[in-house]
């Protein structure tokens, strides 16, 4: 239902409005708000993060297309070299803008294929099972 009233209501592309969507739900499931209590509004500030997916922004010729309202925005992206090699090796997922210290950061998370293992120098110390006492 919120889906059709969003895109009716404005000018967001679909895949931002399951976004929005999303961001929204994510809020208020850190509420952890009982059945019993009302829902508060949700009120995001004009600079809060906003999630980005595939579809929402791509890379290209070391620019950065993202969507807006007012339609996309090419960035250039000042990338140090290891930075390069990285977004060279893994496959870009999903994005979060985010402004902090009045910059804008594209903090992108990247899938990266396995690193191959090291042989053992010797004798192995301890290895950690993952269980928690």
């Amino acid at each position: 239902i919120s889906y059709y009233t969003i895109r009716a209501s404005t000018s967001l592309g679909s895949q931002m409005v399951c976004n929005s969507i999303k961001a929204v739900c994510n809020s208020l499931k850190v509420l952890k708000i009982k059945a019993s209590q009302e829902v508060p509004v949700i009120r995001f500030r004009p600079r809060s993060s906003v999630h980005f997916d595939k579809r929402t922004y791509s890379i290209k010729d070391n620019a950065l297309s993202l969507y807006t309202l007012s339609g996309r925005i090419r960035v250039p992206m000042a990338l140090a070299p290891f930075h390069k090699e990285y977004l060279h090796k893994g496959k870009p997922k999903e994005a979060q803008l985010v402004y902090k210290n009045k910059s804008w950061f594209f903090n992108l998370v990247l899938d990266l294929s396995d690193v191959p293992l090291r042989k053992t120098l010797g004798k192995i110390l301890g290895i950690d099972r993952g269980k928690t006492f």
